[in-house]
């Protein structure tokens, strides 16, 4: 015990605690030191009450209560295989004084007990999160960095407004609650959706003690940012010099987030977050002062922003590459087979898996062959087909892929392709590509899944018809195309698995043999193929979204139903309060008439 009060206050302050016979809440002064947490009557520490064991036990937070929502609740409950925390009590419950306290508790006290486990990261220094994550491996930045980042880089890259839009609060409390167990959550499994998990990696580096710019030296990258203005060149060379300067671990994760963000702002057609944008957002996350005060906010955001631009525009400039250093290399996916980045560094145009290259080639080389005449030269198209053809394959070279990532997105002018985006839709109206938008209303909410499981049978509907007309054309044109041939096969010796034309096919330059046929028609059915994979992925992009519209309307409706409960005991409490009224000035009426009986009667009696 003695060892225990030497060690270091991690948290101390008032809290009630619920105790007693009666179980009435008491006031007391809590302080967590080591493993264990103290509550005295007393600031001064001079009287214990008791103390909880906390290791093997574990804390949650209690719902807000409806009839009584200004009480935040939070209860230390006995770990796994545990009945009691000790022989007096089987839980200990705790109330704060406000939302932002409570939440300050929990953290403390999680990270006490799941920092055996690698947990409580949130609010832990960088420094202690990278010295029990090298225990299992050299690693240079935190797990939750690397989740993070490799999630968004496979499913937020065109998002437009990535990092800018907040995601789900309860959400990103879960995560949080997840890593400060100390466990390792899958975001493919939880299907997070990424504006969350980019809330998520923000949240950790606001809630680090310390910044990724250490508190002695931001002094000095003010200088730096000062100097930026004056003369970049100079200003350039100054922050490279100081980066240098800086502890090992907040060098690796600063160079690990600016070249994660280059790679971000090569996206800005899609996802609008140029180096500027970035910088607003991971400027106070990155540097800040010790002092937060208004005025110093306001003196150095702008220097703040000006040196976090220069840091993700110039990361080649500021990060050399370590020839060591195997982060630079493309990682491939094991299922697409496509290039990914596993630090930032630009890679150059791939392209994709399902372009075919002979189409591109032949395309591009000026000595191409002439065309070739095709049996579908001389078959007639009636008008209703040829519109009803056209609208499926219009855009067809765009729609397969073939024009490289990086120059489609230089030239697509916020098109949204790759990262599971589908395009803008040939059939219908269009669909927004960038997202469910959070602030609509439940009534556009609401209209807006109408509309999308309106436009989905649509879909489904006419892509049916135009396949089945297409193959109806298909075997019309086979037919047609046989009916003409005046083609005598017979088998020639030595070779009876083939059949060839005798001297009477005058009509050879002029038609196909059947096996060209044959290609042909095999060549329309991978035509067709490719189509109905290209519409059932834009009907599975629209279930998605259907989807998600959903999961926001159930939220809405969640959130409608607390308010009418909370409207309702408003209600009733304004009904007691107003029935409370009318009778304390009835009651008020009544004994101004007794007194005016009484004062009537003890005026009379003098006068007797």
């Amino acid at each position: 015990m003695a060892d225990t009060y030497r060690q270091k206050v991690l948290h101390s302050g008032w809290l009630r605690k619920q105790g007693g016979v009666v179980k009435t809440w008491q006031r007391r002064w809590f302080v967590l030191r080591g493993d264990q947490l103290f509550y005295y009557t007393k600031e001064d520490e001079s009287k214990l009450q008791g103390t909880v064991f906390l290791p093997g036990n574990a804390v949650v937070e209690l719902p807000p209560c409806a009839d009584d929502p200004g009480r935040f609740l939070f209860e230390v409950v006995p770990g796994p295989g545990n009945q009691r925390i000790n022989a007096n009590h089987e839980t200990y419950l705790i109330q704060a004084a406000s939302q932002s306290e409570m939440e300050g508790w929990i953290r403390a006290i999680r990270r006490v007990i799941y920092a055996p486990y690698g947990g409580g990261i949130f609010g832990q220094s960088l420094e202690e999160t990278m010295r029990y994550e090298r225990r299992y491996g050299n690693r240079s930045v935190p797990v939750i960095i690397e989740q993070t980042t490799a999630y968004i880089r496979r499913h937020g890259m065109a998002q437009e407004g990535l990092f800018r839009l907040p995601g789900s609060l309860t959400v990103v409390k879960e995560l949080q609650d997840v890593y400060d167990r100390g466990e390792r959550p899958d975001f493919e499994d939880l299907q997070a959706d990424v504006d969350s998990v980019a809330s998520l990696l923000k949240l950790f580096l606001r809630e680090l003690p310390e910044p990724v710019v250490p508190f002695a030296q931001y002094e000095s990258f003010l200088q730096a940012a000062r100097l930026l203005k004056a003369s970049e060149a100079e200003g350039v060379s100054r922050v490279a010099h100081l980066l240098k300067q800086l502890p090992d671990d907040n060098f690796n994760l600063l160079k690990f987030l600016c070249r994660f963000l280059f790679e971000v702002q090569l996206q800005a057609q899609l996802n609008r977050m140029t180096a500027e944008n970035l910088a607003t957002v991971f400027g106070p996350n990155i540097a800040r002062s010790l002092s937060e005060s208004p005025l110093t906010v306001m003196e150095t955001t702008a220097l703040i922003q000006r040196l976090t631009r220069t840091l993700i525009a110039e990361q080649d400039a500021m990060f050399p590459p370590d020839p060591a250093d195997n982060s630079d290399l493309i990682e491939l996916d094991s299922n697409s087979g496509a290039g990914t980045m596993a630090t930032g560094t630009m890679a150059t145009p791939t392209w994709p898996t399902n372009c075919d290259m002979s189409d591109v080639d032949a395309s591009s080389r000026s000595d191409s062959p002439p065309h070739r005449k095709s049996v579908y030269d001389n078959v007639p198209v009636t008008d209703s087909e040829f519109d009803s053809e056209s609208e499926v394959t219009e855009g067809a070279a765009n729609s397969c892929g073939c024009i490289p990532t990086s120059i489609e997105s230089s030239r697509s002018n916020g098109s949204n392709h790759g990262n599971g985006s589908s395009g803008p839709l040939v059939i219908g109206s269009p669909v927004p590509d960038n997202g469910v938008n959070l602030t609509l209303s439940y009534t556009e909410l609401q209209n807006q899944v109408l509309a999308l499981k309106g436009e989905l049978s649509r879909q489904k509907k006419d892509y049916e018809s135009r396949m089945q007309k297409l193959e109806r054309r298909a075997d019309r044109q086979d037919r047609q195309s046989l009916a003409r041939s005046s083609v005598h096969e017979i088998p020639v010796a030595g070779h009876n698995d083939f059949l060839v034309p005798t001297a009477m096919t005058s009509e050879v330059d002029m038609t196909l043999s059947y096996g060209d046929l044959q290609r042909q028609v095999k060549g329309l059915k991978s035509e067709l193929t490719f189509q109905k994979s290209e519409y059932e992925g834009r009907v599975q992009n629209l279930e998605q979204r259907n989807a998600m519209l959903e999961q926001q309307l159930q939220r809405l409706e969640q959130a409608v139903k607390r308010e009418k409960m909370l409207r309702q005991a408003a209600e009733i409490k304004l009904r007691n309060e107003e029935q409370a009224r009318l009778s304390a000035e009835e009651r008020n009426l009544q004994l101004q008439r007794e007194l005016d009986d009484f004062c009537v009667a003890f005026g009379e009696g003098q006068d007797n």
